[in-house]
């Protein structure tokens, strides 16, 4: 019995020994692999929100839209909410996950399996209600050295002001690939 439970734990210290010389993490979240790639790790966990149903359709047209374009397993939408005291700015554009780099999101929204990180002021909002505890968790593994991918969309699809909330007007830019049906 003591034979196999000084083999036991020497397998167990074996392997986290393996572990730790396979992957080893320095202090700014850098993980180095086996092959020596610096790749930088970020883990962030997002507040889910639920969109005043004004918003529901508009964002459901922009992802049905562009579904063929952008999977959702390779991209999510970041979606922007600026308020002035005369109107709201909301901006949406989408991003490979692979690139996401910035962690100024406050929030999330999941529509029709996408997602649409969410970054202003969204938690002061009557747009946005929070969805009781469910949040989302992102982790993403960037080599440092690689170069960030953006889609290159200069030009809105849409543009122009949104006036199917209550409440002081929307100024909507959509930065996508495809029309957006029904806008």
């Amino acid at each position: 019995m003591k034979n196999l439970l000084f083999i036991f734990r020497t397998f167990l210290l074996v392997s986290l020994i393996t572990i730790i010389l396979s992957c080893r993490t320095d202090e700014s979240n850098n993980v180095v692999n086996s092959k020596g790639d610096s790749i930088l790790v970020n883990k962030i966990v997002l507040q889910q929100y639920r969109v005043n149903p004004c918003l529901v359709n508009l964002l459901q047209a922009i992802v049905s839209s562009n579904k063929k374009n952008y999977p959702s397993y390779d991209f999510f939408y970041s979606l922007s909410l600026q308020r002035t005291a005369k109107f709201k700015l909301l901006t949406v554009n989408v991003y490979l996950w692979r690139n996401l780099r910035k962690f100024n999101f406050v929030g999330t929204v999941n529509i029709k399996g996408a997602s649409f990180l969410c970054q202003g002021d969204i938690k002061n909002d009557e747009l946005f209600k929070i969805d009781g505890s469910r949040k989302m968790t992102i982790t993403t593994r960037l080599k440092k050295e690689e170069p960030a991918i953006f889609p290159s969309i200069e030009e809105p699809i849409l543009s122009g002001t949104f006036s199917a909330c209550v409440g002081i007007p929307i100024h909507l830019e959509i930065y996508t690939k495809e029309k957006i049906k029904g806008y």
